[in-house]
């Protein structure tokens, strides 16, 4: 193995001992000093598997009231998660569909999602806005946000001016208090008569989030009228409440298992994040 090309030229050091016998069964270049990199991931995902379980598996799940014969939900509706790093789209619609499945239709309080709820980072959430000029230059200009997305505010500073003008900018507001949102404003100006298309993604996991989980909602036939709300710290439990969802991540064995195989950093340091909990 060592002699395979790629290999031959690097610099090894291998001990290797019978683990019942401690009968030395290979060794080279043993005393050597190396760094050992990514191998101390076997070590620290040994150690997550003891102090978990190979078992044991992320949970993320909805709490709320129970919903009315027709379908309505009175008060808020939180979800809340152990920390799944893997969370995908696809798991929220999961979600979504398994609340429809208990007969919720409408939402009329807030939608709360927990700090520890969010989409695995490769995620992103993408938006477009069609602006065109307002009707007289020094009028806001007409906004309409692509795929339509209740929970996102958007405001308009941006004006009308004369001339082939487009110099348009997305800002990212936050909400009273200092807390992240769903609130979002158009600025710059754009030339009288024009009509453009503005894109832009959501780099930020939680409104990824947020967007993800109203477009599953929507898909699956229930609507938030109330607003999207991202908690900046766990949430008291509402009276009343039950829980309405849960689905669950793969199993530890099979999250340590793609952490081996294809040396995930990021994954790796939330199982042990999770581990030490």
């Amino acid at each position: 193995l060592l002699k395979r090309p790629g290999l031959e030229r690097g610099v090894t050091a291998v001990h290797v001992t019978g683990a019942c016998s401690g009968r030395v069964l290979y060794t080279r270049n043993a005393h050597r000093r190396l760094n050992p990199a990514s191998n101390v991931k076997l070590v620290a995902m040994a150690a997550v598997l003891d102090a978990l379980h190979p078992a044991w598996r992320y949970e993320t799940h909805v709490r709320g009231p129970r919903p009315d014969a027709q379908g309505r939900l009175r008060g808020p509706l939180r979800v809340e998660s152990t920390g799944d790093p893997t969370l995908e789209p696809a798991a929220l619609q999961r979600l979504a569909t398994r609340l429809a499945k208990a007969g919720i239709r409408h939402v009329t309080g807030d939608l709360w999602i927990a700090p520890t709820v969010r989409l695995a980072r490769r995620w992103r959430t993408r938006f477009r806005v069609r602006v065109a000029a307002g009707p007289l230059p020094g009028d806001p200009p007409e906004v309409r946000l692509l795929p339509a997305s209740p929970g996102v505010r958007l405001e308009v500073a941006a004006r009308t001016v004369p001339g082939d003008v487009d110099g348009l900018r997305m800002a990212r507001l936050r909400d009273p208090g200092g807390a992240p949102g769903l609130r979002f404003r158009l600025e710059g100006r754009i030339g009288y008569g024009r009509v453009t298309e503005l894109r832009w993604s959501a780099v930020d996991r939680a409104v990824a989030t947020a967007v993800a989980l109203e477009r599953a909602l929507a898909r699956a036939g229930i609507r938030i009228h109330g607003r999207i709300r991202l908690a900046s710290r766990p949430q008291a439990a509402t009276k009343g409440a039950v829980s309405l969802a849960r689905i669950h991540s793969a199993s530890l064995t099979e999250l340590v298992a793609h952490v081996n195989q294809h040396s995930d950093n990021r994954l790796a340091d939330a199982l042990v994040a999770t581990a030490g909990q």
